[in-house]
Parts: structure tokens; C-alpha cells; sequence
């Protein structure tokens, strides 16, 4: 769960920037990554969120119960500690369960974790391999 834990860094660093100005003309439609979930996906990432809820309780983050939506499956932040804290609780929850789901995506977001699946996966390869260019 690693780099899952890089991917919710990421994913915060992004928020936490303010966004770049764009004149109305050129302003553009973000490009959504997230698959519709079909049932079975839904209820598939709602019982992996369970577990995961449950690990998360035992190491003293509360999360709120899993709601799905039709692209994404929410767990609100109810009581957690500094982000460093909570990435090492996510890390190890997530390790412990095996990690999340196949072809799934866990990342950290204002006031929430966010389980989807994504179309694409935007990790830089270099970063996946353990690669570095100079």
C-alpha cells in the first residue's frame, strides 16, 4: 500500500494548491478517471471499505460508514490524527487487508478517503519501477 499512500500525498498536494487562472474562453472540462461502478463493483469496494473501516477504528481513526456513490465509494474523516499519522494508519490497514481491491484506487481528500476505480492509472512509471532520470 506504499504507493498507494504516495498516490493520497499526491493527491492532497493537489488540493492544497490554488488552482491555475484560465480565462473564461479557455477554460476546460476536467477529465473524469473514475468508472460508473456496476453493482457487484459497488458492493465489491462497500465490503473492502467495511474492513477497512474496521482496521482504520482499531488504530484509533474513525471513519464514517461507507457510502456509495455512482462513481465513487466515500469514507468520511470523523476523528483522525496529523495526515503523516494517518497515512502510516492507512498504509498499514491497507497492507493488512491486502490492499485495496484489484484495479481500485484509494486516495486521500478534503475531509475524506475516496474508493474508486480508475480508468488510468496516473502514476509516472518511473515512480512505480523505483526508476529515476537525471
Amino acid at each position: 500500500m506504499g504507493l498507494g499512500a504516495a498516490a493520497a500525498v499526491l493527491a492532497t498536494r493537489d488540493y492544497a494548491r490554488p488552482a491555475p487562472r484560465q480565462s473564461s474562453a479557455a477554460k476546460a472540462t476536467p477529465i473524469d478517471n473514475r468508472f460508473r461502478l456496476s453493482r457487484a463493483e459497488s458492493q465489491r469496494l462497500v465490503d473492502w471499505a467495511e474492513r477497512f473501516r474496521s482496521c482504520m477504528t482499531g488504530r484509533g481513526v474513525v471513519l464514517g460508514a461507507p457510502v456509495a456513490h455512482p462513481k465513487q465509494i466515500d469514507l468520511a474523516l470523523v476523528r483522525a490524527p496529523g495526515q503523516p499519522t494517518l497515512l502510516r494508519e492507512v498504509a498499514a490497514c491497507g497492507d493488512g487487508l491486502g490492499e485495496p481491491p484489484r484495479r481500485s484506487s484509494l486516495q486521500l481528500r478534503p475531509g475524506k478517503l475516496v474508493l474508486y476505480l480508475p480508468k488510468q492509472c496516473l502514476l509516472d512509471t518511473t515512480v512505480v519501477s523505483g526508476t529515476t532520470t537525471s
